[in-house]
Parts: structure tokens; C-alpha cells; sequence
């Protein structure tokens, strides 16, 4: 005969007052996992240390229940119940007979319930074994052919100096990918999927070192120096960028982590780690690799080859003329008009509510992918048995492959405190009315956020977006300090790289009423890495600026400007090819999870490469031809100021 349990609350009297034995009256850490000899019986025991009244009170209790169990809960959820030997007295107990993983397990449960705080599930993620492998193994594969592509792009380009930046490329990945090796020894240092997209994403970052460094040496060619000390100031002239423009990245890459950890976010934290890493390994490898091996070409035949080098040195090295200036300047007002036409219909679809398309990670609730054996079961006959197990906020979204990707409500756990077994979760009683009804299927994704997780994500995420910009702004005025006014330099780029967040909203606002495109913390992670990027990019034409006004320091700043990026957009559309050719790599062929990470790059390189040439320099023109004075003086007009009277 069977039926229903129901537990009572252990409770003694102290001071002719009942009380209950709760795990306020253990002492702090007061349960603790030994094993033999400590441990007489089982593999692992847990041992109990109770203050005086629970001492009193657990004598009290186990005088009452020899050969009963004794239940213990944590959240009225049942978390074992061991059966009680004999009366103990001392306010010291011993559960005997446990594994030691289970051991461990109820160590930290008994000492997590002696906290004044209730305890909860606000954040679960499942991944099915066989669904990661074949991600992993596909966005490995999407990242070689990106990074061949790399290759490939440099050696057309740049010619032997290309083929030298790939073999650097080569030594780069091989100390990355030794790093994650000893992974286990050092740190935690773990390959996601993300960490694979931050990876890949520094391949591209880490070729820019080299291109800035192609670029000046081939100015210094022109201008007739050999070889040898082309190389030399090549490099001496590029290191300013290279390091102002990493750091920016590696800014943003702290602030990733930060915002990554605080919700446990292990995609957000490893495609931090491996960007960060990545940034810091490629500054060595164009810095030593690559120089060593230019070195190494002086004095060879084929450094006599200047075909090999550039088409264009082939030809004599004379200047002759003035060399080709295009006037990007003149046209800032275009450039202007044309952003605000970018921008102004991404803002109505912002002010259009809702704003954005929230996923579960800022809205709560769950989502599911679910793989069928019968093919034959449509979204409608999926959505109908939802609503028919009491779901009928669920959305189906059928994908290529004929899975379903299911958006609901957040399930609850557990109903109930029973004995042995734990009672089905109403995520289980759902995929068993579905089983029921459409017959056997496979989750292959689970991921459940509480409404307070996705509070404090939105928080945090708008947290991390200031003080990135924050600090972008405050490490650029700082690196520019010996110019006039270099706060102008880091308004400029933090203005910049907001005009490429808002356009990367206003595109995701769209999308998400267009065509269901939702938001997560992966959106939030491009975002933040976009304005890194848009920094980045921006430094480099920055530091030619810089470097130009002190050098012709009675030139019109309009000059000056110009020069500059006419001198610095070939590195600039080089640099954005790279990237692009990696991300476009591993949203093609990869992606799965974080195609949203990938879309958000992908929109962010090229609105950040256009910002650099059109925006962030031409704000500082305007703002040093008196542009924004004049437009402040026609809509806020000075107010008449009446004539003194003439006095006797």
C-alpha cells in the first residue's frame, strides 16, 4: 500500500518555547566532509556541529526518531534524509554511508542553509553533449578558413611582407593555442564557443599590428631610405599606435569580463579572455616575430626586389610633385547628413516600443531547441501541444535543420518536499506531455533565466557600456596630453563609437520587428566589443594626426587632417578586411549560439571603420573651424545687451 508523505517540522522546546531545528542553529561552516578512518562508515561522511540551543534541540529530536529518517530541506526542497541511530546529545552529529561527491554536495547545502538567505535557481544553461561537439567542430573548421583567408589577403597585398605577417600569424596561434594547452596547469583557461569567435576576431585584430607597420615602412621606402632603416623607423613609428589602440581593446576586454562575471556569464568571460589574450600575444608577435624575420631579409637577394615588396616601388623612387591629397574635410557636412540618414530610421524603431527584442536573459523565462524523430511534426502542431500542457505564451520558430526553438515562461522546480526521489520539475512534466503527444525527441539547448538575474544583467550591461566609454574617453586624453585641448581627441572617439552603438541598435531594433531577431548577453558583448574596435581604429588615425601637427606645426589644422587620412585609409580598410573575413567565416560556416555575437560585429567593424574616416576626425575639424559655435549661436541667439547711457 502506498500513499502520500507528509513531513513535519522537527521541533524541541528550550525554555518551555517550542522551536524548530532550522540551519540558523548550525555553527558557521559547521558541516564538514571526512573520510576514513575519520569516517567509519561509507566512503564519505558529513559531520554536523550545532550551537548550544540546536545542540539542545538535535537531542531532543533524535531521542524522538531512533530508526525514523530525519529529513533535511533547503529551500522546502527535500535534500536527504538520513535515518537516525540512536539519541544524540553534545550538538555534534554524523551522517554516515554517503559517496563522497554526495558528501560534498550536502556539505555545501547544510552550510548554504545555515544563511539568513533563501535560496534559488535564477539562472540555468544545458547544452546537449553531441550539439556542442558539432558546433565546436564547425566553428574550429570556420575559423581556419577565415584565418587562411587572412593569409591569403596579406600575401596579395603586401607581397613578401605579407608572407612574413603570416608566418608571424602562424607563431601567434601556436603560443595561443599552447596557452589553452596548459590551460588546466595555469588558470582557467577554457575553449567556448565564444572564446573560438574572440580568438578568431584576434587573428584579424593582431594582423593590424603588422599592416600599420607595412604601411609606414612602405612610406619610408618612398621617401627613398633602404631597406634596413626603413624597417627600423617603420616600426618606431607604428608603436605609438599599435599600443594606444590595443590598450583601448584591452579596456574593453576588462570590462567584458567584469560584466560577464557578475551573472556567470562563461561565453561573455571567454571570448574576453581569448580577445585579451589574443591582443596582448599579438603585440609580440608583430613586434619581435615579425621584426626578427624582416631583419633577417636585409642583405638577401630578395630584399633587393622591390616588386616583392609593392608594386608601386618597383619603379624608381623619386618624388616628383606633390603627392595625392583627397579633401575629405570639405565634404564633413555630407558625412554628416548621410550618418543622421543611417541612424534616424534605427531611432524611430528605438522609440517604437518595444525597443528592442528581448531575449530570455533580459526578460526572464526559457528557451528550448527540440529535435524530433518524426520529421514530419510541424511549428503548429508543436505550438498546439504547448498550449494544450498549459504553455500558450509559447513561440515555435522551426529552424533549417528541423528543430525547434521554443521561447516560453520560466519553469518552476520541484512542487514538493517527497521522500527518495525528487518530484518531477514541471520542465519534466512538459517534455512528458510532449513526448506523450508528438512521440521521442531531444533537447539540445535549455537555458532559463529568473526575472532578478535579468534585472541585474540590463544593469550591469548598462553599467559596463559607461564605463567602457568612460574610460576610452579618459585614457585617450591622457595619451594625447602634449596636443592643445586632447580632450577634444577623446570626446571625438567616444562620440564616434556611440554613433556606431546606436546604429548597431537601431539596425537589432528593426530586425527584432522584422524578423523576431532577439537580444542576450552575447548582443551586449559585441556592442561593448564594437566600441572598442571603433577606439581602436580611430587611435590610429589619431596618432597620424598627432604626429603630423607637431611636425609641420604652421600648417591649417584642415591640412592636417587630411594628410592624415589620406595617409592611414588604406591601413584602415585593410585592417576592417581582415576582421571581416574572419567573422563572415564564422557566421557562414560556424556560429550556432552566438550568430547574434557575429551579426553585431559584422554590422560594428564597418560602421566603425566608416566612423574613423567620416566622424571622429571630421568632429574635431568642425570643432576647431567653430562649426558647432556656429550652429549653437543660429538656434540660441545671443540676447541684445541695451547700450549704456551716456553719463553727464
Amino acid at each position: 500500500e502506498t500513499g502520500e508523505v507528509k513531513w513535519k517540522p522537527a521541533a524541541g522546546v528550550i525554555q518551555g518555547q517550542a522551536r524548530v531545528l532550522t540551519g540558523r542553529f548550525l555553527n558557521a561552516n559547521g558541516a564538514n566532509v571526512t573520510v576514513p578512518p575519520g569516517c567509519q562508515s561509507g566512503p564519505a561522511c558529513v559531520t554536523l556541529a550545532f550551537n548550544s540551543e540546536g545542540g539542545t534541540l538535535f537531542e531532543q529530536i533524535t531521542t524522538r526518531l531512533v530508526n525514523y529518517p530525519l529529513a533535511i530541506f533547503l529551500d522546502d526542497e527535500l535534500v536527504s534524509a538520513p535515518r537516525v541511530k540512536g539519541p544524540i546529545s553534545g550538538g555534534n552529529g554524523v551522517i554516515e554511508g554517503l559517496a563522497l561527491d554526495e558528501a560534498k554536495t550536502l556539505k555545501v547545502q547544510l552550510n548554504a542553509g545555515a544563511l539568513p538567505v533563501p535560496l534559488h535557481t535564477v539562472q540555468t544553461s544545458e547544452v546537449d553533449a553531441t550539439l556542442g561537439e558539432t558546433t565546436l567542430v564547425r566553428s574550429v573548421q570556420a575559423g581556419m578558413i577565415g584565418i587562411f583567408a587572412v593569409m591569403v589577403f596579406m600575401v596579395l597585398y603586401y607581397r613578401l611582407p605579407g608572407v612574413i605577417a603570416s608566418l608571424a600569424l602562424t607563431t601567434y596561434i601556436s603560443t595561443l593555442m599552447m596557452i589553452f594547452k596548459l590551460g588546466p596547469i595555469i588558470g582557467p583557461i577554457t575553449i567556448t564557443l565564444a572564446g573560438i569567435a574572440g580568438f578568431v576576431l584576434s587573428v584579424g585584430m593582431a594582423v593590424d599590428a603588422n599592416i600599420l607597420v607595412f604601411e609606414r615602412m612602405k612610406e619610408e621606402l618612398r621617401h627613398g631610405r633602404a631597406l634596413p632603416q626603413a624597417i627600423e623607423h617603420g616600426f618606431d613609428r607604428a608603436w605609438s599606435s599599435i599600443r594606444d589602440s590595443n590598450v583601448s581593446t584591452l579596456i574593453t576586454c576588462g570590462i567584458l569580463w567584469w560584466f560577464g562575471d557578475q551573472f556567470g556569464a562563461t561565453l561573455v568571460k571567454g571570448f574576453a579572455l581569448t580577445l585579451g589574450l589574443g591582443v596582448l600575444i599579438s603585440m609580440f608577435s608583430a613586434i619581435i616575430v615579425t621584426r626578427t624575420l624582416l631583419r633577417l631579409l636585409v642583405g638577401t637577394p630578395l630584399a633587393r626586389n622591390m616588386a616583392l615588396f609593392a608594386p608601386d616601388l618597383a619603379v624608381r623612387r623619386v618624388a616628383t610633385g606633390t603627392p595625392f591629397i583627397f579633401d575629405f574635410v570639405r565634404r564633413r557636412g555630407l558625412y554628416f547628413l548621410l550618418s543622421a540618414a543611417l541612424l534616424v530610421p534605427g531611432v524611430i524603431s528605438l522609440i517604437v516600443p518595444p525597443a528592442l527584442k528581448a531575449g530570455i536573459e533580459f526578460s526572464s523565462g526559457a528557451t528550448m531547441t527540440i529535435a524530433f524523430d518524426n520529421a514530419n511534426i510541424s511549428d503548429n502542431a508543436l505550438h498546439d501541444a504547448f498550449t494544450a500542457l498549459g504553455h500558450s505564451e509559447a513561440r515555435v520558430q522551426k529552424t533549417s535543420s528541423g528543430a525547434f526553438i521554443v521561447r516560453l515562461g520560466e519553469l518552476k522546480g520541484p512542487t514538493g518536499p517527497p521522500v527518495g526521489a525528487a518530484p518531477p520539475s514541471e520542465r519534466d512534466t512538459l517534455e512528458q506531455g510532449l513526448e506523450q503527444r508528438l512521440g521521442p525527441f531531444r533537447v539540445t539547448n535549455f537555458n532559463q533565466v529568473s526575472e532578478i538575474v535579468s534585472r541585474q544583467i540590463a544593469r550591469n550591461a548598462g553599467i559596463a557600456v559607461g564605463v567602457a566609454a568612460i574610460a576610452i574617453l579618459l585614457y585617450i586624453s591622457w595619451s594625447f596630453r602634449h596636443l592643445a585641448k586632447p580632450y577634444r581627441y577623446g570626446i571625438a572617439a567616444v562620440v564616434a563609437a556611440l554613433h556606431d552603438a546606436v546604429f548597431i541598435l537601431g539596425a537589432f531594433s528593426i530586425f527584432g520587428k522584422l524578423f523576431g531577431t532577439e537580444i542576450n548577453s552575447m548582443f551586449i558583448t559585441g556592442v561593448l566589443t564594437v566600441i572598442g574596435f571603433s577606439v581602436h581604429d580611430t587611435i590610429v588615425v589619431f596618432d597620424r594626426i598627432r604626429e603630423n601637427v607637431s611636425a609641420n606645426p604652421g600648417v591649417a589644422f584642415d591640412e592636417v587632417v587630411n594628410t592624415s587620412l589620406t595617409e592611414t585609409v588604406a591601413r584602415s580598410i585593410n585592417t576592417s578586411t581582415t576582421v571581416v573575413l574572419t567573422i563572415l567565416a564564422l557566421l557562414l560556416l560556424g556560429g550556432g549560439s552566438i550568430d547574434v555575437l557575429l551579426l553585431t560585429l559584422l554590422l560594428g567593424i564597418v560602421a566603425g571603420t566608416y566612423s574613423s574616416i567620416f566622424i571622429a576626425s571630421q568632429i574635431l575639424v568642425a570643432w576647431e573651424d567653430g562649426d558647432f559655435a556656429r550652429i549653437w549661436r543660429r538656434f540660441a541667439p545671443r540676447r541684445l545687451q541695451p547700450a549704456p547711457e551716456p553719463t553727464a
